[in-house]
Protein backbone atom coordinates (compact mmCIF):
# COMPACT_ATOMS: atom_id res chain seq x y z
CA UNK A 1 0.00 0.00 0.00
CA UNK A 2 1.39 3.39 -0.98
CA UNK A 3 2.07 5.76 1.94
CA UNK A 4 4.41 8.24 0.25
CA UNK A 5 7.12 8.78 -2.32
CA UNK A 6 10.86 9.26 -2.58
CA UNK A 7 12.38 11.99 -4.74
CA UNK A 8 16.05 12.45 -5.56
CA UNK A 9 17.90 15.26 -7.27
CA UNK A 10 20.91 17.54 -7.34
CA UNK A 11 20.61 20.25 -4.67
CA UNK A 12 23.77 22.29 -5.26
CA UNK A 13 27.35 21.52 -6.25
CA UNK A 14 28.08 17.97 -5.11
CA UNK A 15 25.10 17.91 -2.75
CA UNK A 16 22.39 15.39 -3.60
CA UNK A 17 19.02 15.62 -1.91
CA UNK A 18 16.77 12.65 -1.29
CA UNK A 19 13.34 13.50 0.06
CA UNK A 20 10.78 11.17 1.56
CA UNK A 21 7.31 12.67 1.30
CA UNK A 22 4.42 11.18 3.27
CA UNK A 23 1.08 11.22 1.44
CA UNK A 24 -1.62 13.47 2.88
CA UNK A 25 -3.68 11.62 5.46
CA UNK A 26 -1.01 8.99 6.12
CA UNK A 27 0.44 8.74 9.61
CA UNK A 28 3.02 5.97 9.26
CA UNK A 29 6.24 7.74 8.33
CA UNK A 30 8.77 4.93 9.11
CA UNK A 31 8.24 3.07 5.78
CA UNK A 32 8.95 6.28 3.84
CA UNK A 33 12.00 7.00 6.00
CA UNK A 34 13.35 3.47 5.42
CA UNK A 35 12.93 3.87 1.64
CA UNK A 36 14.68 7.25 1.67
CA UNK A 37 17.56 5.73 3.64
CA UNK A 38 17.77 2.84 1.16
CA UNK A 39 17.92 5.35 -1.70
CA UNK A 40 20.75 7.20 0.07
CA UNK A 41 22.71 3.95 0.48
CA UNK A 42 22.77 3.60 -3.30
CA UNK A 43 24.42 7.02 -3.69
CA UNK A 44 28.15 7.67 -3.81
CA UNK A 45 28.68 10.07 -0.95
CA UNK A 46 31.13 11.28 1.63
CA UNK A 47 28.48 12.08 4.21
CA UNK A 48 24.79 11.38 4.70
CA UNK A 49 22.66 13.77 6.72
CA UNK A 50 19.23 12.59 7.81
CA UNK A 51 16.73 15.26 8.85
CA UNK A 52 13.97 14.28 11.26
CA UNK A 53 10.98 16.24 12.52
CA UNK A 54 11.13 17.64 16.05
CA UNK A 55 10.09 15.47 18.96
CA UNK A 56 10.58 11.81 19.70
CA UNK A 57 7.81 10.22 17.62
CA UNK A 58 8.18 7.04 15.55
CA UNK A 59 9.57 9.04 12.63
CA UNK A 60 12.46 10.30 14.77
CA UNK A 61 13.21 6.80 16.05
CA UNK A 62 13.20 5.42 12.48
CA UNK A 63 15.55 8.20 11.37
CA UNK A 64 18.02 7.69 14.23
CA UNK A 65 18.45 3.93 13.94
CA UNK A 66 22.02 3.12 12.92
CA UNK A 67 23.33 6.68 12.67
CA UNK A 68 26.85 7.65 13.76
CA UNK A 69 26.08 11.02 15.40
CA UNK A 70 22.93 12.90 16.39
CA UNK A 71 23.00 16.64 15.84
CA UNK A 72 20.00 18.27 17.50
CA UNK A 73 18.98 21.70 16.22
CA UNK A 74 16.94 23.76 18.65
CA UNK A 75 15.88 27.30 19.37
CA UNK A 76 15.85 29.12 22.72
CA UNK A 77 12.11 28.77 23.33
CA UNK A 78 10.04 26.64 25.69
CA UNK A 79 8.87 24.51 22.74
CA UNK A 80 12.44 24.11 21.50
CA UNK A 81 13.66 23.08 24.94
CA UNK A 82 10.81 20.60 25.37
CA UNK A 83 11.66 18.86 22.08
CA UNK A 84 15.40 19.04 22.81
CA UNK A 85 14.97 17.24 26.14
CA UNK A 86 12.86 14.51 24.50
CA UNK A 87 15.41 13.99 21.75
CA UNK A 88 18.37 13.95 24.15
CA UNK A 89 16.59 11.25 26.14
CA UNK A 90 15.87 9.28 22.95
CA UNK A 91 19.44 9.58 21.62
CA UNK A 92 20.85 8.49 24.98
CA UNK A 93 18.49 5.52 25.14
CA UNK A 94 19.84 4.47 21.73
CA UNK A 95 23.44 5.00 22.90
CA UNK A 96 24.17 7.60 20.23
CA UNK A 97 26.75 10.39 20.54
CA UNK A 98 24.84 13.67 20.55
CA UNK A 99 25.54 17.39 20.14
CA UNK A 100 23.43 20.53 19.78
CA UNK A 101 23.15 23.47 17.38
CA UNK A 102 21.38 26.58 18.65
CA UNK A 103 19.31 28.15 15.88
CA UNK A 104 17.68 31.59 16.01
CA UNK A 105 19.96 32.69 18.83
CA UNK A 106 18.74 35.98 20.24
CA UNK A 107 15.08 35.02 20.23
CA UNK A 108 13.37 33.40 23.20
CA UNK A 109 14.67 33.37 26.75
CA UNK A 110 15.56 29.74 27.39
CA UNK A 111 19.18 29.08 28.39
CA UNK A 112 20.07 26.32 25.92
CA UNK A 113 23.80 26.69 26.61
CA UNK A 114 23.19 26.20 30.35
CA UNK A 115 21.13 23.08 29.67
CA UNK A 116 23.85 21.69 27.38
CA UNK A 117 26.48 22.36 30.07
CA UNK A 118 24.40 20.65 32.76
CA UNK A 119 23.82 17.62 30.52
CA UNK A 120 27.38 17.36 29.20
CA UNK A 121 26.21 18.03 25.64
CA UNK A 122 28.54 19.80 23.22
CA UNK A 123 27.02 22.99 21.79
CA UNK A 124 28.70 22.99 18.38
CA UNK A 125 27.24 26.07 16.71
CA UNK A 126 25.11 29.13 17.26
CA UNK A 127 23.19 30.54 14.31
CA UNK A 128 21.87 34.01 15.12
CA UNK A 129 18.35 35.17 14.49
CA UNK A 130 18.61 36.96 11.18
CA UNK A 131 15.81 38.16 8.93
CA UNK A 132 17.98 37.26 5.93
CA UNK A 133 18.03 33.62 7.04
CA UNK A 134 14.24 33.54 7.29
CA UNK A 135 13.81 35.18 3.88
CA UNK A 136 16.18 32.77 2.16
CA UNK A 137 14.65 29.75 3.89
CA UNK A 138 11.14 30.87 2.94
CA UNK A 139 12.33 31.26 -0.66
CA UNK A 140 13.65 27.68 -0.73
CA UNK A 141 17.29 28.75 -0.90
CA UNK A 142 20.18 26.94 0.77
CA UNK A 143 21.89 29.15 3.35
CA UNK A 144 25.30 27.76 2.49
CA UNK A 145 24.94 29.25 -1.01
CA UNK A 146 22.76 32.30 -0.48
CA UNK A 147 23.58 33.91 2.89
CA UNK A 148 26.82 35.90 3.25
CA UNK A 149 27.68 33.95 6.43
CA UNK A 150 26.19 30.60 5.35
CA UNK A 151 29.38 28.96 4.12
CA UNK A 152 31.25 30.08 7.25
CA UNK A 153 28.52 28.79 9.59
CA UNK A 154 28.43 25.36 7.99
CA UNK A 155 32.18 24.95 7.54
CA UNK A 156 32.67 25.87 11.23
CA UNK A 157 29.96 23.39 12.18
CA UNK A 158 31.65 20.62 10.15
CA UNK A 159 34.97 21.42 11.84
CA UNK A 160 33.28 21.27 15.26
CA UNK A 161 31.73 17.90 14.40
CA UNK A 162 35.11 16.53 13.28
CA UNK A 163 36.78 17.79 16.47
CA UNK A 164 34.03 16.55 18.80
CA UNK A 165 33.44 13.19 17.10
CA UNK A 166 36.75 12.35 15.36
CA UNK A 167 36.08 8.64 14.88
CA UNK A 168 32.69 9.24 13.28
CA UNK A 169 34.06 12.06 11.10
CA UNK A 170 36.93 9.88 9.94
CA UNK A 171 34.45 7.16 9.01
CA UNK A 172 32.45 9.70 6.96
CA UNK A 173 35.44 11.11 5.12
CA UNK A 174 36.90 7.64 4.45
CA UNK A 175 33.69 6.49 2.75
Amino acid sequence: MRVGEIESGQATGDLRLITGRLDIGEVKAPPVIREARRAAQGETHELTILDAPPGAACSAVATLQGVDVVLLVTEPTAFGMHDLKLMVELARSLGLPTAVVLNREGTGSVDVAGYCDSEGLPLLARIPFDRGVAERYAGGELLVDSHPDGELWFSCLWQAIKTTFPAQAEKATAA
